[in-house]
């Protein structure tokens, strides 16, 4: 098997062979451009160019990891055709001249003698005359035997075919395409290795030795998560658990967490992974991490990072970046979180102070500021941090920015609420006017009396408003039970036992809302801790 390289320096020769102006062309005789069908004739490296296209009918590609090899699909000689694409001459579609490069390539196990007097016929049938059709009815052997008395070349008295070698295959159960690792589940199949088959050299009509070639061996090295199962020609390799698949220098290695040992970038790619997952790294810019486990990033997570989290998330070194996003089913614990937009299903944690960020908190938020120096400024700084039990932070504010502290309520549904309150608004606005519009009170005494008195187009029009004051009675009594559970999912039944506590500085302005009860905050003030009672915002001095 050449190299891509390789092919390139061959070109001028290769071409040749297509423009064919003369008999003598011995630089064509090189050994190798004879390939058998399935033969591999070539690689390149995945990420390269190739500066030439292959002739699909001839060449198939195949990939394999981080390269693409190029396979005979007929077996002939390698040549450049008319359209400048590398294609392979098929024994079906050699004239004269071109016939003369299979005199030294073609062998067969039996003496040519036996076939003397077929192709003495076809000599006199075709008149020494070379044509394709000629060719469609004489068998290999015999070719080979017409080729050479029509030219007058002697005849080996037995030559014998080359075994030529064959190339350990990989064949994947699952294409690994441009991904960097695989999924699999436990027992799952990997891949398929196709056992290397040692040449047997040959000998051709002119009693010169065919040089069969040394297969290209491929072994494989496994971690202890993978079985492997050998018979004669083949070795399948199974998932002894489930977890990430990677493939690289020739050696598979499975393990239960998706380890990144560096940074996650554009050259790794978004990942998606149903189980734990670990960045030694960074999470860098405009990348997307979706974790069905927990998720842990040693570095810093960048601006416009997504990530998925279906249980905790734990960014050791912050998060940073007004287009980042994060939703977390479980907790989440970092250092700090900068500008982004955090929704977590559990409890937040923060190691030293929240700056512009909006963040939700089915549980508890807690902000420890560590590390804070400055007085005149607090560990939460501007934004919104909302949690929907208690709130429990350093300090707040700054004299630059409003900050928002929500404690009790489930911020994102206040808009539905809204929206779901001005519906039920204007289908009560709507009713009330198809009742004004009716000139008809159905509490009328006379009512019978005044059915009776209208005329059936009188009575089709009353029919359709009545049947449509019905239809928005009924959405109005469903939305109006839609509207009951978000009111009660928006604001935390048991309010009254939680606290927003502020252990140290406050800086103005800062807003507090605990339920429904507001509260804004202009003086400076320290050591604070927020409760309601009977529908009232309560303040409580810290010892």
């Amino acid at each position: 098997m050449y190299k891509y390289e390789e092919i390139l320096e061959m070109r001028e020769y290769l071409t040749l062979l297509n423009q064919w102006e003369n008999e003598e062309k011995d630089e064509l005789y090189k050994e190798g451009l004879f390939f058998n069908k399935d033969d591999a004739i070539f690689e390149i490296e995945e990420e390269k160019e190739s500066d030439f296209e292959i002739d699909q009918q001839f060449i198939a590609m195949r990939r394999i990891p981080e390269k693409h090899k190029f396979i005979a699909l007929e077996t002939g000689f390698l040549f450049f055709n008319s359209q400048g694409r590398l294609s392979i001459i098929s024994l079906t579609f050699l004239n004269r001249e071109k016939s003369r490069l299979y005199i030294r390539k073609i062998t067969t196990k039996e003496r040519e003698e036996e076939f003397k007097d077929k192709i003495i016929e076809k000599l006199v049938e075709f008149d020494r005359r070379f044509w394709t059709k000629s060719f469609d009815t004489m068998g290999t052997k015999e070719l080979q035997g017409f080729i050479a008395l029509s030219e007058g070349i002697p005849v080996a008295a037995e030559s014998s075919p080359a075994k030529y070698a064959q190339d350990t295959k990989i064949i994947w159960e699952k294409e690994l395409g441009n991904k960097k690792f695989i999924e699999l589940e436990q027992d799952q199949l990997i891949l398929t290795l196709k056992k290397h088959k040692e040449g047997v050299n040959g000998v051709d009509l002119y009693g010169n030795d065919i040089v069969a070639g040394s297969p290209n061996i491929v072994n494989l090295r496994i971690n202890e998560n993978i079985i492997d199962e050998e018979s004669d020609t083949e070795v399948k390799y199974f998932a002894k658990i489930a977890g990430a698949l990677f493939f690289n220098n020739n050696g598979l290695t499975l393990e239960p967490e998706l380890i990144i040992k560096g940074s996650l970038d554009h050259h790794f790619g978004d990942i998606e992974f149903s189980r734990k997952i670990i960045i030694k790294g960074e999470i860098e810019e405009g990348i997307s991490v979706k974790g069905g486990d927990e998720i842990e990033v040693e570095g810093i997570v960048s601006n416009n990072v997504k990530i998925t989290c279906n249980k905790n998330l734990f960014a050791k070194h912050g998060i940073t970046g007004h287009e980042t996003i994060i939703k977390v089913n479980g907790n989440l614990i970092t250092k700090f979180i900068q500008e982004s937009n955090i929704k977590a299903g559990g409890s937040v944690e923060v190691e030293e102070f929240i700056y512009e960020a909006k963040i939700f908190a089915g549980g508890n938020i807690r902000v420890k500021g560590e590390h804070l120096k400055a007085d005149n400024k607090g560990c939460v700084i501007g934004g919104e941090i909302a949690a929907f039990h208690n709130v429990d932070i350093h300090s707040v504010g700054t004299t630059m920015n409003m900050t928002h502290i929500l404690c009790g309520v489930d911020p994102s549904l206040s808009n539905k609420i809204v929206q779901l309150r001005n519906y039920l608004n204007s289908l009560r606005r709507k009713k009330i006017s198809i009742q004004n519009n009716l000139n008809f009170n159905v509490e009328n005494k006379d009512v019978l009396e005044i059915l009776k008195r209208m005329t059936p187009h009188q009575k089709e029009s009353l029919k359709e408003k009545l049947l449509e004051i019905k239809n928005i009675t009924q959405l109005y009594t469903n939305y109006s039970e839609k509207l009951i559970e978000l009111e009660k999912k928006y604001i935390n039944p048991k309010i009254e036992d939680l606290s927003i506590t502020i252990h140290n500085q406050i800086i103005p302005d800062v807003k507090i809302q605990m339920g429904k009860e507001h509260l804004e905050i202009k003086k400076p003030d320290k050591g604070k801790k927020y409760i309601i009672r009977s529908d009232n915002i309560v303040i409580k001095t810290l010892s």
